[in-house]
């Protein structure tokens, strides 16, 4: 006569299974891509990715960063700090702070910046009225096109 295993031994290998399947951390995707103002690479531009179907309490592998090198390049963070971002689609914003008609850096901050991007595609608050938009599939890289104030 064969012994059927317990529920427990069965409860416990089907945990294992799980476990090494994976169901933890959300696997993320690279986000590379260019900015560029007016037709041409815009350096010192903060990229911002919202996800489209969760704006209201994201979690932070759904949000992201990435700061314009000179050449207009840029590479995203999620809110975690790992790069790149969950599969899905983006509403993208962005910002450059100038003073006296220079970029400021990316950990630069001056009372007398100003925001050099035009609106609706600076709105941080409302990201949604952005016009553009990425899709996050692990192909890349992204160029986004604004154009000058």
């Amino acid at each position: 006569m064969k012994r059927r295993p317990s529920i427990t031994a069965t409860a416990a290998l089907l945990l294992m299974s799980l476990a090494t399947v994976g169901c933890g951390a959300p696997r993320l995707y690279p986000v590379q891509g260019e900015v560029k103002i007016g037709g041409q690479p815009a350096a010192g531009v903060r990229v911002y990715f919202w996800p489209v179907q969760q704006l209201a309490n994201p979690p932070a592998t759904r949000l992201g960063l990435g700061f314009t090198d000179s050449e207009g390049r840029f590479t995203v963070v999620c809110g975690l700090g790992q790069d790149g971002l969950e599969r899905g689609e983006y509403a993208v914003t962005f910002s450059r702070m100038q003073a006296q008609g220079q970029s400021l850096g990316q950990f630069d901050r001056r009372d007398d910046a100003v925001e050099s991007v035009p609106m609706p595609y600076c709105d941080h608050d409302n990201p949604r009225n952005s016009p553009i938009r990425a899709k996050v599939d692990g192909i890349t890289p992204l160029v986004f096109e604004i154009p000058s104030q």
